[in-house]
């Protein structure tokens, strides 16, 4: 049985309403929960009280841009690595886009956006925050469990259902990076580092469990 996806939230900022009404029917679908804000003051409430995976931001909104909310947006806690998409006009200036990049941009999509670019875009951004809460839920109750040598032992099944999911992980990430040319941006690619290294990390510990079960019952 399939486990059912972990819901995520999705941020999508700018001052037209019509733009935010087509973004939100572009990316409605199960577990994708999207909330917009027509300012910068709004978004930056929203991102204080909520986590999500991408946030979708307009450049160019009266009163704060969105350049002076991407500085924001980075220098608070818990949206220093959230992954922000800039929406430019088309035709923009390409030391703008540049900017955009040196504000803390993952990547960026020209306007009118395109339904399929703009899933396809968003869906890597989710797929990645759902595969890393899964790789810290996993570790957490991996680290719950190495303790006395007598648990080790009663968890040994666990450690042996874990390695499945988590070399496939490490092969797709793998397989992501090798591939990586002309298809990622520098930050997208440390994303996919960072996921690399954490399941390599909760495959060591995979191991180690193993390791002293095998010690427990004397078949070292």
């Amino acid at each position: 049985m399939s486990r059912e996806l972990a819901p995520v939230n999705i941020l999508l900022v700018g001052d037209r309403q019509g733009d935010l009404a087509a973004l939100v029917s572009m990316l409605e679908e199960p577990g994708y929960t999207l909330l917009t804000a027509t300012s910068g003051v709004e978004a930056l409430g929203l991102i204080r009280e909520e986590v999500f995976a991408v946030i979708l931001l307009d450049v160019d909104m009266p009163i704060m841009d969105g350049f002076e909310v991407a500085t924001f947006i980075r220098s608070l806690e818990q949206s220093r690595d959230t992954p922000i998409i800039f929406l430019t006009a088309d035709g923009v200036d390409p030391e703008r886009i540049h900017q955009a990049y040196s504000m803390g941009a993952i990547d960026h999509i020209m306007k009118p956006v395109a339904r399929e670019v703009v899933r396809t875009k968003v869906s890597i951004f989710v797929d990645l925050q759902r595969k890393t809460t899964e790789l810290e839920r996993q570790e957490e109750l991996l680290r719950g469990y190495v303790g006395p040598r007598h648990a080790v032992f009663r968890h040994t099944s666990l450690a042996l259902e874990l390695r499945a999911p988590l070399n496939s992980v490490l092969i797709l990430a793998h397989a992501l990076s090798e591939n990586a040319e002309g298809n990622l941006s520098d930050k997208q690619l440390e994303f996919v580092r960072a996921i690399h290294a954490s399941s390599s990390e909760l495959l060591d510990m995979c191991d180690v469990m193993l390791d002293l079960s095998k010690i427990e019952t004397g078949k070292h």
